[in-house]
C-alpha cells in the first residue's frame, strides 16, 4: 500500500467515522463500529481488501485496503492528511474510525 501511495495520482484516502443526529445514534453507531469491524480486524490482526473491477474488465483495476485504527492507520493519517489526523486520531479519547485506501492497480 506504501508503495502505491508513492504516486500521489494512484492513491485516494477515505476515513469513516460512526455517526448519529442524535447522541444515542451516535453512541450506538459507534458501538457497532466499535465492536463489531474494528474488533473483527483487531482480533484476526488483518485488514480488509476488496479487488474492484469495472464491468468488462477480467483483472480488478482498483484495490480497496480498509484498516482499523492502527499505528499505521495514524502514520498514514499523519503524512497524507495532517488535518483529517488532528481531527480523528490526535484529539480524541478514543478513536473509532475506519481508514479506507483506495490504489490503482494499473502499472
Amino acid at each position: 500500500v506504501k508503495k502505491r501511495m508513492q504516486l500521489d495520482n494512484d492513491h485516494c484516502i477515505l476515513i469513516a467515522e460512526p455517526n448519529g443526529s442524535t447522541p444515542d445514534e451516535l453512541r450506538i453507531q459507534q458501538n457497532n463500529l466499535k465492536n463489531g469491524v474494528i474488533r473483527y480486524f483487531d482480533e484476526k490482526k488483518a485488514a480488509g481488501i476488496v479487488n474492484v473491477l469495472l464491468p468488462g474488465a477480467s483483472q480488478p483495476s482498483y484495490v480497496v485496503h480498509i484498516f482499523p485504527p492502527s499505528q499505521f492507520s495514524s502514520e498514514i493519517l499523519q503524512h497524507h492528511a495532517p488535518d483529517a489526523y488532528r481531527c480523528v486520531v490526535k484529539n480524541k479519547i478514543e478513536q473509532i474510525y475506519l481508514l479506507f485506501i483506495i490504489t490503482s492497480t494499473i502499472q
